[in-house]
């Protein structure tokens, strides 16, 4: 059998806590811009976004950063 090690979060652990990072972010936003009182909108929500995309592939980093995995390929037939 033939195995794969893996250093860290594999691509697919990236992308799916910077899609997390980006609704946190995002809902996060709006529940202060309600408070304040303003609409939310504009060119501010995107900036909110790339952070909360940046902040979840950090995340995800740290918490693979020393964990080492092994995934093994089955014999296809």
């Amino acid at each position: 059998m033939q195995g794969t090690v893996i250093y860290g979060p594999t691509r697919q652990e990236r992308t799916i806590f910077a899609v997390i990072g980006i609704l946190a972010s995002i809902m996060l936003y709006q529940s202060i811009a309600h408070l304040y009182g303003s609409d939310g909108g504009g060119t501010a929500i995107l900036f909110v976004a790339a952070i909360g995309a940046v902040g979840g592939i950090i995340a995800i980093g740290k918490l693979r950063a020393s964990k080492i995995r092994t995934y093994r390929h089955l014999a296809r037939r």
